[in-house]
């Protein structure tokens, strides 16, 4: 039921309309053999004036419902009782009918969710298949940004949650932390900022075999919210290192990603601004994913192999920010100590890393070639790696020596055992190591005062952190 719900209902070009109908007593009694639609299904009948027949299509098979009228209301009749007992309908159910604009107006889509839990098990208690959930959206979640999963998918699932990474809606996706013992997902902040997410609005959540959860969002009235408004591009970022071809070519390669996510919208002239004011002129190819015509940028940061950082700013405007590969590469050490508690803590003080001189953010033309901070458009203090598949998300300023953490950041931990994804959270100005890093520490068997080497590296969609132990042989 799940593959078949998932790909029946397009993220992209069709947007759906569900119709939900709490089951009651008298919708399942087995001396009635018909149910009424009430009046907030209108929208879904009111073109079955002159209908006699619709189809239910649930998993992967369709039910042949009869369509009844009676005194100005419309019923489902023949065949309703044989839907209610081979789908196992029950009180307290929820039957969740879906209208896709660009099907047959006779042929539904259907969801059941169970009982209070509000849970559609379409593994038929199979753990190896996948189950879908959907949340109402209330005031505490949208304030707090978590969302408390449903006791039986906690029950029956949490094995599986707890693999969770990401949680993808429309193309894009953000990491998420899942708390195995208390049954929620938090970290949802800018998953909810994205989507402008409000209470009373509905998410449906499917898992499926890979570590992300797939959602779908309707609004207070039904409708499935048009993800393409979203998805613009002003404000996202790549991050790209010059290569000699493209210094003496003066052309640069766009990642793949930002342009088949943004590119279509990017007109061919386009401009480059340098944090001093200073502004250049360009070209855009879309179909070779190209930047034309940088020589003059190039001769006037002095650009030798270094990363360079654009952030869109709409309208054919990107900013440019240059900055020191080898700097950013440099090593940063943290010490294992006593009040770390490897063992139980969820939160790791980071007192230990050396350095945090922040760079000057202003760019003058003597310092164009050298370190900088890293901005978004706003202002605010943030590398954001594109969303799709963020190696490294981090708010944070790049130093001489290090980097200085100095908000949330989620970075990617990498080693010969595996990858982690630690969150470093900023509070009373000590930053600490929080979600994540107690499976590190313990999957790494890390030991009092054992020192953990943090590298960064650059790699094909972005930056990572390498983790290595010098003290073990």
């Amino acid at each position: 039921m799940t593959k078949h719900m998932h790909y029946g209902l397009s993220i992209h070009h069709n947007y759906v309309n569900y119709f939900e109908k709490k089951i009651k007593f008298f919708d399942i009694d087995e001396n009635v053999n018909n149910t009424c639609l009430n009046l907030e299904l209108e929208n879904l009948y009111k073109d079955w004036k002159h209908v006699t027949m619709v189809y239910l299509t649930f998993v992967e098979r369709s039910w042949e419902i009869g369509i009844e009228w009676v005194a100005g209301k419309c019923y489902f009749g023949k065949g309703w009782s044989e839907f209610v007992i081979e789908t196992e309908l029950d009180v307290g159910d929820s039957l969740l009918l879906f209208k896709e604009p660009l099907s047959r107006y006779d042929n539904i889509n259907v969801g059941i969710f169970k009982g209070k839990d509000k849970v559609i098990d379409m593994s038929q208690g199979s753990k190896e298949c996948s189950a879908s959930f959907y949340k109402v959206l209330s005031e505490f979640s949208i304030n707090d940004s978590v969302l408390v999963v449903p006791k039986l998918i906690k029950d029956n699932y949490g094995w599986k949650l707890n693999d969770i990474r990401k949680v993808k809606v429309g193309g894009e996706s953000s990491f998420v932390f899942y708390n195995y013992k208390r049954g929620y997902f938090s970290n949802l902040e800018k998953f909810m900022k994205y989507f402008n997410l409000k209470a009373g609005e509905t998410v449906i959540f499917t898992m499926d075999s890979s570590n992300v959860l797939n959602a779908r969002i309707y609004q207070v009235d039904g409708k499935e919210i048009d993800y393409t408004d979203n998805i613009n591009g002003v404000g996202w970022k790549f991050l790209i290192r010059a290569s000699q071809n493209a210094i003496e070519s003066g052309e640069i390669e766009i990642p793949r990603r930002f342009v088949r996510r943004f590119g279509k919208g990017i007109p061919g002239i386009v401009s480059f601004g340098l944090r001093n004011g200073k502004n250049f002129s360009g070209q855009y190819l879309h179909n070779e994913r190209k930047m034309l015509e940088l020589v003059q940028i190039i001769m006037y940061t002095h650009l030798e192999e270094e990363l360079c950082l654009f952030t869109y700013c709409g309208n054919g405007k990107f900013e440019i920010v240059v900055f020191d590969i080898s700097k950013a590469k440099k090593i940063f050490e943290y010490t294992v100590t006593e009040e770390d508690d490897v063992n139980n803590s969820e939160e790791v003080l980071l007192e230990n890393t050396a350095g945090n001189e922040i760079i000057d953010a202003e760019m003058t033309d003597e310092s164009m070639d050298s370190d900088t901070e890293m901005e978004n458009v706003n202002g605010e203090t943030i590398v954001q790696v594109e969303m799709d598949d963020p190696v490294l998300t981090f708010s944070a300023v790049m130093t001489i020596l290090n980097i200085k953490i100095v908000s949330t950041c989620i970075f990617s931990f990498r080693c010969e055992n595996g990858e982690w994804e630690v969150a470093i959270v900023f509070s009373n100005g000590i930053p600490r190591f929080s979600a994540g890093w107690n499976q590190f520490a313990k999957y790494n068997k890390l030991s009092l005062n054992e020192t953990v080497e943090f590298t960064m590296v650059e790699e094909e969609d972005g930056l990572a952190f390498q983790i290595g132990f010098p003290g073990r042989v």
